[in-house]
């Protein structure tokens, strides 16, 4: 087998491998590390910001290399270095939802009993959540809805006044005139368990299950791309209509097989590059959605595809056959046949319960078939 590097989101280096095999989101940014900067040098360098890139320059190794990963992702090659997406984190995580969480088919009474409009679950800090928080705070008066976050906005108000500075969505005065706060703390006052469809079952679904619309904040934000998480899996169990954060999110959702609502879902918003502007207009741009969901989701048509999703994500082998072949481009899947036999056998000793789940072989034999 050939060597290979696991890269995660505490990675601080490179290594000199033959193979990288990269899980969960990229290492994140501090601010803190370009306080010197100025405003517009910190525009430059963070807006599509990729840490894993920038690590590889560090290396001196070859750019050029294909990773191969286990998350979720928009498959948008940041820079030159390009990516194969096996999206096992939320194959994972879809089999995991299916195999806690029961569906008994009673989704009549579960779509007459929602009661506010959408829904925000924000527990870590970061940018889009202060940010999304924000927005909250500042429009909160004319909308209908439930929010989870785990932080005071006092703990946050200099962070969050920097990145509306970076975005350029108010100035060093504050012409915009916000209001530089968040929503207040309002967390739920249990500790999670290690498993997410448990906590969806036992602690979130209180929140979801009441609410029309889920705004998902998903972790990626600095770098072009986007990481579909179980966070998406709990707006499709309370059987929501989900806004998703993150750049090209829906182009990625859509070719994992997913209904993206784009006919009631403003979904412009995924292809803006700066993420601070992304993020607001995110909520700017679904405003009559966010203060109309209850009656939206009354309509039957909108049920029935609110459930396929639902029934869809409980497909987690024939998901991943979906979104291998619509997230991975002709580069990506020559790459997968030419080096199988050591990305099967790495995925053995790091995903050994979710390979039991895809049928990789079955892609492998439709990839080095075709002409």
């Amino acid at each position: 087998m050939k060597s290979y590097q696991k890269i995660s989101p505490s990675t601080k280096f490179i290594l000199d491998k033959d193979l990288y095999y990269k899980v969960d989101h990229n290492p994140p940014i501090s601010l803190q590390d370009f306080d010197e900067l100025t405003l517009e040098e910190k525009q430059n360098i963070l807006f599509g910001h990729n840490t894993v890139y920038e690590m590889f320059c560090e290396s001196g190794l070859n750019k050029n290399t294909i990773l191969f990963a286990n998350e979720g992702s928009g498959g948008y090659h940041a820079d030159d270095l390009s990516t194969l997406y096996l999206n096992l984190f939320f194959v994972k995580e879809s089999e995991n939802y299916r195999n806690k969480i029961i569906i008994d088919g009673n989704y009549l009474h579960k779509f007459t009993s929602k009661l506010v409009n959408f829904n925000v679950i924000m527990n870590k800090i970061r940018p889009d959540r202060l940010l999304t928080s924000c927005w909250l705070y500042n429009n909160q008066r004319d909308y209908n809805f439930t929010y989870t976050q785990s932080w005071n906005s006092e703990e946050v108000e200099s962070q969050l006044y920097e990145l509306l500075q970076i975005g350029g969505l108010t100035d060093y005065k504050n012409s915009a005139g916000l209001h530089l706060k968040t929503m207040p703390k309002n967390w739920i006052g249990q500790t999670y368990d290690g498993n997410n469809a448990i906590n969806f079952k036992n602690i979130a679904s209180k929140t979801f299950y009441p609410s029309a619309v889920s705004v998902v904040v998903e972790p990626v934000f600095w770098e072009n791309a986007c990481h579909i998480t179980e966070k998406y899996l709990n707006a499709l169990y309370g059987l929501t209509i989900p806004i998703v954060s993150g750049y090209k999110c829906y182009e990625c959702l859509s070719k994992m097989g997913f209904d993206i609502f784009d006919d009631i879902v403003d979904t412009s918003y995924q292809y803006i590059e700066n993420p601070v502007f992304r993020t607001w207009e995110m909520m700017e741009r679904n405003k009559d959605l966010l203060n109309h969901g209850l009656e939206l989701i009354n309509d039957n048509t909108i049920q029935d595809r609110i459930i396929k999703n639902l029934e869809w994500a409980r497909k987690p082998k024939e998901m991943f056959e979906t979104a291998f072949m619509g997230l991975n481009g002709k580069k990506e899947k020559e790459f997968f046949v030419q080096n199988y036999a050591d990305i099967k056998e790495i995925l053995l000793i790091e995903e050994p319960k979710t390979m039991a789940v895809i049928d990789l072989d079955k892609m492998y034999s439709l990839l080095k078939n075709q002409p």
